[in-house]
């Protein structure tokens, strides 16, 4: 069973999970079912990362609610397949992850090395809309975009949204999506969605691409 169904049959049960550093508290108005209690003891790890994912404000039913509302738009106002649908509803959640879980470099550091300004590879501007930017140095950026990448297709999977099955596809449409909203990328940074090649810390696009 999965930790999305174990916490859902503990809503059922009138049972709240919470965390509490690396253990779970309850609350509930009566003493939970023996069944619930078993099964947060024994997929007590998984639920922990679920809820862990889940600390930047999203709960995984929102996050169900957003692919949907992504899937419906792209299917029946962009009049796509329900197979392209779902792939660009999966790329929009990839993206919307990334956006809500980024955080500001140190100051003067790039968040990839942790090194400040070098010779010919300055630190630029990195972030999306209103967030405080990071700052990244340019040949940084491939290696700590793939895994970002990574980091949020894996966040996703676990609220229970899988890729579609044609994975070329979905690379494909995930590329696509990230071109369409960071025009920066470029092919080229972008490994196998789910296999990066390092983890760099945690944070975001360019503003803007130096060349």
């Amino acid at each position: 069973m999965s930790a999305l169904s174990v916490l859902g049959l503990a809503r059922q049960a009138g049972v709240e999970v919470q965390l509490d550093g690396d253990d779970l508290e309850l609350a509930a108005t009566s003493e939970p079912p023996a069944v619930v209690l078993h099964l947060l003891t024994r997929h007590k790890a998984e639920v922990v990362t679920l809820l862990r994912l889940c600390s930047h404000g999203w709960s995984a039913e929102d996050w169900h609610a957003y692919f949907d509302e992504r899937a419906g738009i792209a299917e029946y106002d962009g009049k796509l397949s329900r197979q392209l649908a779902e792939a660009q509803a999966f790329a929009c959640c990839v993206l919307k992850w990334r956006e809500l879980t980024l955080q500001p470099s140190p100051p003067g550091r790039c968040v990839s090395c942790g090194e400040g300004e070098q010779p010919g590879n300055p630190l630029l501007p990195y972030g999306i809309g209103t967030f405080s930017p990071a700052c990244l140095h340019d040949h940084c950026w491939p290696a700590w975009h793939c895994a970002r990448r990574s980091e949020a297709v894996e966040a996703i999977k676990q609220m229970g949204i899988q890729p579609i099955a044609d994975r070329e596809l979905q690379e494909d449409t995930l590329l696509s999506v990230e071109i369409s909203f960071l025009p920066w990328i470029e092919a080229s940074d972008c490994g196998p969605m789910d296999r990066p090649t390092q983890r760099p810390a945690t944070n975001e696009q360019p503003r803007k691409r130096q060349q």
